[in-house]
């Protein structure tokens, strides 16, 4: 049996907790009747295909249109498959019956985040990058929990950033500058892993840390952190612009009152006027 192939059997296999019924069934692919529970108490049907790359499982609609074919900031992919966490590199494996049983779960959370998207006509649930991006914005919220609850809050309400800046020596590659709230936290070479004292700002140690601060090791968690926090939203932050690029002559779906692709349309709208 091949490893796709146990992913749908072990998929199919504990559906019925998920009040889902498999109604057609092939070799790597399998099509389910989900009913998704609204706030309200109230079910939706839902009619899905799911298909086996690997151990991955992906999934789309099929046939109930309760959802768009394609919008981003609903987290469906352009080939109307859905977006259920960050990336590829943090996919779940469905192996055995605990991992499809947190396929469901995951799944039936974002079926119902949809339906509450729809009536509010905006995005409900945590914000998350997309497409590549995704992986950059997991790994800075990862950085930031190692460096304390306030870059945590800093990144959920946008007051981190980061910025290259030139250098005197011409010979070095890229210097990032992160802000905390625009103060200049740290200053590190892109792709570095670590960062000494020295590249601490003086002005954040006195005003975040206390004046009794030593000099930070290179070789210390912190120092990872601060590193990877700047390379990360960097990457973060470059790889989001490229994913949106590559969307410019896509159409806006209509069922959120705002979002980039509708942006981009007005835009060119107001070009072209």
């Amino acid at each position: 049996m091949s490893r796709e192939q146990r992913a749908i059997d072990l998929i199919v296999d504990v559906a019925a907790q998920f009040e889902a019924t498999a109604i057609d069934r092939k070799t790597i692919e399998a099509t389910f009747e989900v009913k998704v529970r609204r706030a309200d108490s109230r079910q939706v049907r839902y009619r899905i295909q799911a298909y086996a790359r690997d151990t991955e499982v992906w999934v789309k609609e099929d046939g109930t249109n309760h959802l768009p074919a394609f919008c981003p900031d609903r987290h469906i992919n352009d080939d109307g498959s859905f977006c259920m966490y960050w990336g590829d590199e943090y996919a779940i494996r469905v192996v055995d019956s605990a991992a499809a049983i947190c396929w469901w779960e995951t799944l039936q959370e974002f079926l119902r985040l949809q339906e509450r998207t729809a009536y509010a006509r905006r995005w409900i649930g945590d914000g998350w990058a997309h497409g590549e991006a995704a992986r950059h914005q997991y790994r800075t919220q990862q950085a930031a929990l190692t460096l304390g609850k306030r870059f945590v809050t800093a990144i959920r309400y946008q007051r981190l950033a980061v910025e290259s800046v030139r250098t005197k020596n011409p010979a070095n590659s890229m210097t990032l500058l992160l802000l905390l709230d625009g103060i200049p936290i740290c200053w590190v070479r892109k792709g570095k892993k670590h960062i000494t004292g020295r590249q601490l700002n003086r002005r954040f140690r006195l005003r975040h840390t206390g004046t009794s601060m030593k000099r930070l090791s290179a070789r210390s968690v912190q120092a990872h952190a601060y590193a990877q926090l700047a390379n990360e939203l960097w990457n973060w932050k470059n790889k989001e612009e490229a994913y949106w690029k590559g969307f410019s002559t896509h159409k806006c779906c209509g069922t959120l009152d705002s979002c980039r692709l509708r942006i981009q349309e007005q835009q060119k709208e107001t070009t072209h006027v």
